[in-house]
């Protein structure tokens, strides 16, 4: 005979226990899952990988020299040594950085950088921070970058708005195809036009169309030159090369050298 429990139907309780052991253990699982301990709501993974030149992760007092690839994590310092080395930086979410030349910088969060010398390229889709010279340089949907010099600072930005901040100082927007030089930590008032540099890798790979454009130019100007000798061309001159229309704006540049 059985001795137990009965539910109010008369079931032994222990096959009700039974009957709802699998599901309670299910759940149980299921809430695990969710909890603050889940692999999937780990922090992503942050990466280093070595593309050239040498390239070193400082961890406190301890120096790591990257083979090909490696992981790093906040408070670490990523340096890089040689006149072509250069090191990628896949940061949390989608942000990606390089480090170009002989450079250093400090792996502040998971988000944000500080750069304490060379080159640095930055591509960032969410809300990414470069703190340079208590300057500090945000940015998301945008790609730019920073050149931390000696006794200054470029920043540049390619595609996108960078937002420059300090304490007690006007923020300052720089948009596409615009630089400022940030110089002992004082931001600037305005922004000026972006100096293209042919010889730069960047420039020459994310403004193709117009590093093209300023060769071609140059090898007009240098013909025009030759053709023209010693003689100065007037407004007629002009005109009549764009086929008869007005060419009256070129007339503030006829004192120039030709």
């Amino acid at each position: 005979m059985h001795i137990g429990f009965k539910a109010h139907s008369g079931v032994p309780m222990t096959k009700v226990m039974r009957h709802w052991a699998l599901p309670l253990v299910i759940v149980v699982l299921a809430g695990a899952a969710c909890g603050p301990l889940a692999p999937e709501q780990t922090l992503p993974e942050m990466s280093l990988k070595k593309v050239s030149g040498t390239v070193d992760i400082i961890q406190r007092s301890d120096t790591i020299t990257v083979g090909e690839e490696a992981d790093i994590q906040p408070d670490d310092v990523i340096r890089t040594s040689g006149r072509d080395a250069l090191a990628k930086l896949r940061l949390e979410g989608d942000r990606l950085l390089q480090l170009k030349g002989r450079g250093s910088i400090v792996l502040d969060s998971p988000t944000s950088v500080e750069v304490q010398t060379g080159e640095v390229l930055v591509r960032a889709e969410e809300v990414t921070r470069v703190l340079v010279d208590r300057v500090e340089a945000r940015a998301s949907a945008a790609q730019f970058r920073v050149d931390r010099g000696f006794g200054s600072t470029r920043v540049s930005s390619y595609s996108g708005s960078v937002a420059l901040e300090a304490p007690g100082q006007q923020r300052l927007d720089v948009r596409s195809f615009y630089e400022v030089t940030v110089t002992a930590g004082e931001i600037p008032q305005a922004p000026r036009p972006y100096r293209m540099q042919p010889n730069d890798p960047w420039d020459a790979l994310l403004l193709q169309r117009w590093v093209s454009l300023e060769g071609e130019l140059k090898v007009l100007s240098n013909s025009l030159t030759n053709n023209l000798g010693g003689d100065r061309p007037g407004v007629a001159y002009f005109s009549k090369l764009a086929g008869g229309e007005g060419a009256g704006f070129v007339r503030s540049f006829l004192d120039r050298r030709v």
